[in-house]
């Protein structure tokens, strides 16, 4: 998907430093009402705090930014303690298993947990050991939210949301 040119603003502000920033969060804020934004540019709304922070740039919005920001932070702690009972489990259990895409970016390339909004969390096991990661997470509180039979989970390339008690989604 093509960003659109408020989204390239948001970019901009989010990202850039200096004048930039400013000049860019000046012109988003002219043209995108706050409460109107779109799913794409909200999540992108901890990036920005921390950047408009960073530049000393003040706006009546930033209050409402930190709580965005502080509500990522908390949602993705609980997420991380959540998976990482998961993957010591898989891991106590001898399977091997490769995290991927939010995870693997928020503790790899983001300097804060709160920087990268994430709603679940993705991992991958050798498909000879699937059946074994499937009672696994049965046996850490999760269960399957697909309609799909076990055996068809195994060949598709997502496998399916798995959720536990608390509505957390793996």
């Amino acid at each position: 998907m093509i960003p659109t040119p408020d989204q390239i603003l948001l970019l901009r502000a989010s990202l850039l430093s200096g004048q930039d920033v400013a000049t860019a969060w000046k012109a988003w804020r002219e043209r995108v009402n706050f409460d109107d934004i779109d799913a794409a540019s909200y999540r992108l709304m901890p990036l920005l705090y921390k950047n408009l922070r960073r530049e000393n740039i003040e706006d009546e919005l930033l209050g409402r930014l930190k709580g965005i920001y502080r509500h990522t932070w908390s949602r993705n702690q609980l997420l991380f303690h959540e998976a990482g009972r998961v993957l010591k489990a898989m891991n106590d259990a001898g399977i091997s298993v490769l995290v991927l895409k939010g995870a693997t970016l928020a503790n790899s390339f983001y300097s804060d947990a709160g920087l990268r909004p994430m709603n679940d969390f993705d991992f991958m096991v050798p498909l000879d050991e699937a059946f074994r990661a499937f009672e696994v997470m049965n046996l850490c509180g999760w269960d399957c939210a697909e309609s799909v039979p076990p055996k068809q989970l195994v060949w598709c390339s997502h496998a399916g949301k798995w959720t536990n008690r608390n509505g957390q989604q793996i």
